[in-house]
Parts: C-alpha cells; sequence; structure tokens
C-alpha cells in the first residue's frame, strides 16, 4: 500500500510528532511511505520531505494555498492510496486536492487542536478562512481517528456548538495511542531509595494541572508521610507565569525540597526516572481551550510496571484502568489524591503486573493494525 502522511514532524519530543513517529515507523516496515512535514528528523530512514509552513500558521490562506499546490505535486507523482493528516492543522490544505478516484483520506485527532477553528480568536479569520475549509475537509474525509474517547466526544460538541449541525458520530473512530514497546530498555535494575519517587513526564503548562498535584502534595505531606520527591521532567521557560507561579507555590508551602525540576532529559536519563519511580502523576485540567487528549505518558510508566494516577474527565480516562492500572481521580480534590497516592506507595494496592500487562497491550503493533484495517474498510 502506498501512504502519504502530512504531519509537523517525526521529532518524537513532543506530542504530535510522538504520535506520527510511532506510527509512521511501523507502517513503513511494510509499506510505501512518504512524510511530508515542517521539518525533517534525521534519526529514520523513511523519506521526509520538508516543505509544509508551520502547523500554527493556517491563518494565513497564502501559506495553506502554496503548501496544498506543493502537497499536489507529490500526490501527482506518488499516487498514494491513502492519504493521512497525522495532526489537525495541515488538514485545510485537503479541499484544495485533487485526488484519484479510490484514494482515502484520514485525519487523526488529538487533544487541544483537535477541532481547529475555536482555536482563533480573529473573527475573520476563523469565519472566512479556517471555518469553511474544516467544514469541507471533514466532509471529505472518508475516517477520523480520535486517540481517546474523551478527544472524540470534544470534537462531536464542538462541530455541532460550530456549525449548529451533528457530524456523523460513525466517521470518528477511537484508536488511542500506542507505545513503542521495542524502544523502551527493561535491562535497568530499580535503585532502593530512602524515599517515595513519584514522576511528571511532560511540558509546563498550565493543563498538565502541576498546580493541583502540588495542592494534592501538601495535603499529602501533612495526612502521611514528608520522604517523599516529585521529579518534574519536562522543557519550561523560567520566565513563564505559569512556571513562576508554581515554583512560588511550591516555595510557600514547604515543598522546595519534595520537588526537582529536571528541565528536558535524554532517554537514559528518563529510563532511569521511570525505573525507579514508585509512582506516576499527572493531573490534566481543561485550560480554556486547551486539553489533555490522551497521555502516553501513562503507558509508558505502566510499561515499566509503575502505577499511574490521572485526571477523570480527560484523555487519561482512556489510558488508566480506574483501580487496575492506576487511578482517576477529580484533580480539584486534593484530599482524594493523597488518598490514592497513599494507596499506592503503601498500601500497595496496584499490582505491577497489571500495569505492564496493560501496556503491552498498547504497543504500536497493535494500534498499527487498527489503523491499517481501518484504511482497508472505507
Amino acid at each position: 500500500m502506498k501512504i502519504l502522511f502530512i504531519t509537523n514532524s517525526l521529532n518524537p519530543n513532543d506530542g504530535w510528532g510522538r504520535y506520527s513517529n510511532g506510527l509512521v515507523k511501523e507502517i513503513a516496515r511494510h509499506h510505501d511511505v512518504i512524510v511530508l512535514c515542517n521539518s525533517p528528523y534525521e534519526f529514520l530512514d523513511i523519506d521526509q520531505k520538508a516543505f509544509l509552513h508551520s502547523p500554527l500558521s493556517v491563518s494565513n490562506p497564502f501559506k495553506i494555498f502554496r503548501s496544498s499546490r506543493k502537497i499536489q505535486g507529490i500526490i501527482d507523482s506518488f499516487k498514494p492510496e491513502v492519504v493521512h493528516f497525522l495532526i489537525e492543522p495541515y488538514v485545510v490544505s485537503l479541499p484544495f486536492l485533487k485526488l484519484d478516484k479510490g484514494t482515502k483520506t484520514f485525519l487523526t485527532v488529538h487533544g487541544t487542536y483537535s477541532f481547529i477553528p475555536v482555536r482563533f480568536t480573529n473573527e475573520i479569520v476563523k469565519l472566512m478562512v479556517v471555518s469553511p475549509l474544516i467544514k469541507k475537509a471533514y466532509k471529505r474525509l472518508d475516517g477520523i481517528i480520535s486517540v481517546s474517547s474523551y478527544t472524540k466526544q470534544y470534537v462531536l460538541e464542538q462541530y455541532k456548538e460550530f456549525y449548529k449541525v451533528n457530524l456523523e458520530q460513525e466517521k470518528i473512530i477511537v484508536i488511542s495511542n500506542g507505545i513503542d514497546l521495542e524502544s523502551f530498555n527493561f535491562n535497568l535494575n530499580k535503585v532502593e531509595n530512602s524515599y517515595k519517587s513519584i514522576l511528571f513526564v511532560g511540558a509546563i503548562k498550565r493543563r498538565k494541572g502541576l498546580l493541583q498535584s502540588i495542592d494534592s502534595f501538601i495535603e499529602y505531606k501533612k495526612r502521611y508521610d514528608k520522604n517523599f520527591i516529585y521529579h518534574i521532567v519536562g522543557s519550561y521557560d523560567e520566565n513563564d507565569p505559569y512556571v513562576r507561579e508554581v515554583k512560588l507555590k511550591i516555595d510557600e508551602s514547604g515543598l522546595k525540597d519534595n520537588v526537582v525540576f529536571h528541565g528536558f532529559v535524554d532517554s537514559k536519563k528518563l529510563e532511569s526516572l521511570y525505573v525507579n519511580a514508585d509512582l506516576f502523576l499527572m493531573l490534566p485540567v481543561q485550560s480554556g481551550l486547551s486539553i489533555e487528549g490522551f497521555g502516553l505518558v501513562y503507558l509508558e510508566a505502566n510499561a515499566y510496571g509503575v502505577p499511574a494516577i490521572g485526571s477523570m474527565g480527560s484523555g487519561a480516562s482512556d489510558a488508566i484502568i480506574d483501580g487496575k492500572t492506576g487511578y482517576l481521580v477529580d484533580p480539584l480534590d486534593a484530599m482524594q489524591v493523597s488518598e490514592r497516592v497513599h494507596s499506592v506507595l503503601v498500601n500497595k494496592s496496584i499490582d505491577s503486573q497489571n500495569c505492564i500487562d496493560w501496556a503491552k497491550k498498547q504497543d504500536i503493533k497493535e494500534k498499527t493494525k487498527l489503523v491499517l484495517n481501518l484504511y482497508k474498510s472505507k
């Protein structure tokens, strides 16, 4: 099968790139693929053509049209049987494309940008450019893959509210994110520490719920134990107002010795942090229009046998089996979260093997089979 993928990058250091990297690598093992992107990832032996505009510049009709013409040139020469937009913004090019009869088109929707029109405050751009293009694109798509039931419901609600008509539910199929277990290093031995190690991995943004996590640890320290470290891994800007707010709260609440900011770390350091973690905790919250569509990090933790705690009413609901691989909690209920933390760390309420077994079922190979079956079924 000849498949044309359209994404920002195959670099796995961000959510879009990680999804694209895992799926494309696996499909490219057995099919002929070309990737159109904004920036190439040189560590993969995959045909990547980096000429697309930045994915967040979809408000500029000239860039959309220019990219569409270049995409059309690749389509004319490659003759793909499937065109799959792996991230949401680039689907605005679809209405401009001429495809052979029988060529199928798909889009994956993730989280914050899963319904593009609502992301724009400029009413002229929203109503005159993005809105009509998205409506035409959605009508033309053969299928929409949602990474979680939560994201699917979000898209359906936003589409209905914006266009005043329903989007066909059967057009959206939930295929949750998968993890590339072959890339994991399971040969590391856990170090016995005198403290409990709790891990967070992700960019420090308001929707990641770090303020809520800190509230929970204030409660946990007061009610249960002081002997823990919350390792925060992910890039951040010291001058960002939210980062300053988080750090101020840590200082004022007496948690300075309990929280470590690692910033961006390499794969070896990240593996070590996962292996030595006793719990993974991330409490996503909706921040304006920003949402957490899934959360691969929960599954990555599970792969190492580490239980995970995440938020109800977020994509974590598809990533965590409540009571079996971790817990789903109300991120605003610090007492409830602290109780679940204590349950995992002290009562050993979550079996590590259950976590590992769940992660194995989410292997990218299994997810790829579902995607390929979808291509064939439409």
